[in-house]
């Protein structure tokens, strides 16, 4: 079948799950039952990955991270690419928001670190 998010920029996103079950319990997820609403500001990195080269083997000008996102109350994670600016670094639990974007498709989805600025 299809796997899907749909995401709004309103002020409080609702996340489809992309997948049809949880990869922590391996539970059947139901779209219409388990969807949650989220605060869009509210992720946290649960893993990510430093990548040096495109999918042909060429060397990127700099590397690009890839992380695995989670958000409060939700079953599930998002991957998205993590923007980083110069002197900000990524680790496992540091807190990152959506970035939004008009662009459709799962290599569209992307992250910034969250700032403490409200």
């Amino acid at each position: 079948g299809d796997h899907w998010i749909w995401m709004s920029f309103d002020p409080v996103h609702k996340i489809i799950p992309a997948s049809s079950f949880c990869e922590f319990g391996v539970i059947k997820l139901e779209v219409d039952k388990d969807a949650r609403v989220i605060n869009p500001g509210s992720g946290v990195v649960r893993s990510f990955t430093e990548v040096h080269e495109d999918r042909s083997g060429h060397l990127l000008d700099k590397p690009i991270y890839v992380a695995q996102v989670v958000f409060p109350g939700t079953v599930g994670s998002i991957f998205g690419l993590v923007e980083l600016a110069k002197g900000e670094h990524l680790e496992i639990g540091t807190p990152v928001q959506l970035v939004k974007t008009s662009k459709v498709g799962p290599e569209h989805i992307k992250f910034k670190l969250k700032t403490s600025k409200k």
